[in-house]
């Protein structure tokens, strides 16, 4: 299994007739769909229906659990739609066409998932990484403040391997369980200056009151008062983002923004997304493992204006760092979960598959998991000089 061993497969009929299967066996869940096009939307992106199977191992009982459900799906995001390897949105269906909702691979049960395809991330781990840690401190905080959940997969396309996935929730009202008066907006630009507009900034994702959305973003919008900022949340995010010093993440761009109404007063809370320029990857400057950049905080737009509104934040974030240091953070936690997912997707024989796909890595072989865990234990250094911990 963990080599792609080929095994043969006879079919034969009564009448002697047979047929010669090569089969390989996985230890992942695999996900087949099947469609055709069925419109077109205003991207020009096209739009497939059609029928999905979802094979998912179950260890403890040593057998298949199986899934079934018509669905719509069609590749989803911007830059990413150069890519040769593209990310899906699926949305599963009833017969009648009413949303199916299904829980897969032991995620929150939902219609809607995503097939993320780890393009830059040659050893699938990063996304994943990213995600648990996030969510581990939620529950630790007892927050609803999550990442989406995300499990690995294989994929099949009308009968075509399309190799490996990390299937994800979607950041949406009923995964974060919010209110009817709450907000959801995600920030989209990475080029904020004075005088944008909020509208050019932040896409709103959930709001009952568009203009009011826009309204109760405006002190934060424009660096003036930060009273509804959850300020524990901002700091435990910048931290999350140092760590794995993700470029992608700076300004206002990739972050989730979630106005909740606390004692009839709307508090600001964060939650970062689409983290795969993460841990040693990065967009403009290629692949590079240097681990000595501790800025990602100061990118933040408001943090200047932050700090004079509350001049004790340096000394929040490294007593944070250090609690976090201690739990969540420490090296053995955080390579612990590598080297779990490097096991899980090796023993399968879905790495070498994937790569089969396309026949090459995004950062030709330099990507590696030994480099990775190195990367990590040099950030970690770094980053207990920066707050004091040597």
């Amino acid at each position: 299994v963990k080599y792609s061993y080929e095994f043969q497969l006879y079919a034969v009929n009564a009448d002697g007739e047979y047929k010669i299967y090569h089969v390989i066996f996985t230890t992942l869940p695999v996900l087949e769909m099947h469609g055709e096009i069925l419109a077109t939307d205003e991207r020009g992106r096209d739009i497939y229906f059609g029928k999905m199977t979802f094979w998912a191992p179950q260890e403890e009982t040593h057998s298949i659990y199986v899934q079934e459900s018509n669905l719509e799906w069609h590749d989803r995001g911007f830059s990413s739609m150069s890519f040769a390897k593209r990310s899906q949105k699926i949305s599963l269906k009833e017969a009648i066409g009413n949303n199916q909702q299904l829980s897969l691979a032991g995620l929150s049960e939902d219609d809607d998932y995503i097939l993320n395809p780890m393009w830059f991330d040659d050893v699938k781990v990063r996304e994943k990484l990213a995600m648990d840690l996030w969510n581990e401190i939620a529950e630790k905080e007892n927050s609803t403040l999550k990442m989406t959940g995300g499990e690995y997969c294989e994929l099949v396309i009308n009968e075509s391997y399309q190799g490996l996935r990390l299937l994800q929730n979607r950041l949406e009202k009923k995964y974060l369980n919010l209110d009817e008066e709450d907000i959801l907006l995600k920030g989209m630009n990475v080029n904020v200056g004075a005088g944008e507009c909020p509208e050019d900034v932040y896409e709103i994702v959930y709001a009952k009151d568009h203009e009011e959305a826009y309204r109760l973003m405006d002190d934060f919008f424009y660096e003036t008062d930060f009273q509804q900022l959850d300020l524990e949340n901002w700091i435990d995010i910048q931290l999350f983002l140092q760590l794995g010093n993700m470029i992608d993440n700076h300004y206002y761009k990739n972050i989730y923004y979630v106005l909740m109404r606390e004692e009839k007063e709307e508090a600001l809370h964060l939650i970062p997304w689409d983290t795969d320029m993460s841990f040693g990857v990065y967009w403009n400057d290629g692949f590079s493992y240097m681990p000595e950049s501790v800025e990602t905080i100061s990118y933040r737009m408001e943090y200047s204006s932050l700090k004079k509104q509350y001049p004790q934040i340096p000394e929040k974030l490294a007593k944070r760092w250090r609690e976090l240091r201690e739990s969540v953070f420490s090296e053995a936690n955080i390579i612990n979960k590598i080297e779990e997912y490097e096991s899980l997707i090796l023993k399968s024989g879905a790495l070498g598959r994937d790569y089969n796909v396309l026949g090459w890595n995004s950062w030709g072989g330099e990507d590696n998991i030994d480099n990775l865990k190195s990367y990590i234990e040099r950030r970690l250094e770094v980053l207990d000089e920066n707050y004091g911990l040597h």
